[in-house]
């Protein structure tokens, strides 16, 4: 995870880096094309005023000297044009800058040949005759005037080397902004790989091995597989995969002693079942006892009624037995009194006669 963001990390620095180029491209186009295309051209359109001016120096001047020095300040500031517009060509890149350009370069042709006409009716006319006017503007205008030029050119070049200078130190400042984004991104990535290197060992060594290993193992014991063989560290006392291998021996003894458990259950089951059988046969017999039984006791109910019966007829009998006898004593005891005194008498006297 770490080294996938030190990776999203470095996308991100190098799009940032890619940025960079394309500024620092742009800055380049800006100040290669725009600028000193801009300046070049410019550098081209004052020698078009300078040798409009030198022309006007040659037609004006009074002495052979003087108009021989404007034709040949003409011949430099042609040149002076050419060179600059030769710069500013392959500045110039897009297809309506190089249509104008073309355009200019034919205009440029033809001023050639119209300079080349001026300067042919201008050797071919007379000297002019010496004047104020003109002598002062020889003598004072046109170096007070080129003064100026000079300095406006000292200017446009002090610009230009502050272009050139603003560009040299944003092509430094990339650079070392690239360098700077490079090595920072080295950094993270080491940053990164390290720390994920160590919290990966510190991870393996907590789970015992690899997350994958763990997750396999993990995954067979949930699914019941307690024979399932658990590869550890030599030393290894504290960490998940020998809390695996604990679980898994200690669910392993509960198993087996569930299972014997369960096999006692069983064979007691199958004890209980046969006792059941033979419960079951018994009560039968019992039960067909009981029948024989209650059928003895419905007869023996029947006897003891018909018992009774006689019994109540016996009794009767007796009573009136015992009615008669009653009577037969009365009369038997009214017949014997006189035989049984004379029974006691003679006892008496056979007692005293000893």
């Amino acid at each position: 995870m770490l080294l996938a963001v030190a990776l999203l990390g470095a996308i991100v620095a190098g799009v940032g880096i890619h940025n960079m180029d394309q500024m620092n491209e742009r800055a380049h186009r800006l100040y290669d094309n725009e600028l000193l295309g801009l300046s070049y051209v410019k550098e081209a359109n004052i020698n078009l005023i300078y040798i409009n001016r030198a022309i006007r120096g040659a037609m004006l001047a009074s002495t052979a000297e003087r108009r021989q020095l404007s034709l040949k300040n003409v011949g430099l500031f042609k040149k002076t044009v050419q060179e600059n517009l030769d710069k500013a060509r392959p500045l110039f890149n897009t297809e309506d800058s190089k249509r104008l350009f073309a355009q200019v370069d034919n205009e440029l042709r033809n001023y050639d040949s119209v300079i080349d006409e001026q300067i042919k009716t201008t050797n071919a006319e007379p000297l002019q005759e010496e004047r104020d006017s003109v002598a002062y503007m020889f003598g004072t205008f046109m170096p007070r005037s080129s003064v100026i030029d000079n300095k406006m050119g000292e200017l446009t070049e002090a610009k230009e080397e502050l272009a050139r200078k603003a560009n040299q130190e944003n092509e430094d400042a990339y650079v070392h902004g690239r360098g700077v984004m490079v090595l920072l991104v080295l950094f993270s990535l080491g940053a990164g790989a390290a720390l994920g290197a160590l919290i990966t060992r510190s991870l393996t060594r907590q789970l015992g091995g690899e997350p994958a290993y763990a997750a396999e193992v993990a995954g067979r014991i949930a699914a019941g597989d307690l024979s399932t063989r658990v590869e550890l560290r030599s030393g290894d006392t504290g960490s998940l995969l020998f809390a695996m291998q604990t679980m898994r021996d200690k669910l392993a003894t509960i198993v087996s002693q569930v299972r014997g458990g369960t096999d006692a259950i069983g064979s007691v089951s199958s004890q209980i079942a046969s006792g059941n059988l033979d419960l079951s046969s018994r009560t039968e017999q019992q039960a067909s006892s009981l029948e024989e039984t209650a059928s003895s006791m419905e007869e023996l109910t029947s006897t003891v009624k018909q018992n009774a019966d006689n019994a109540r007829q016996a009794n009767a009998l007796a009573m009136t037995a015992s009615t008669v006898a009653g009577k037969g004593g009365e009369v038997v005891a009214q017949v014997s009194r006189p035989w049984v005194r004379s029974r006691l008498r003679r006892r008496r006297w056979s007692r005293s006669s000893r």
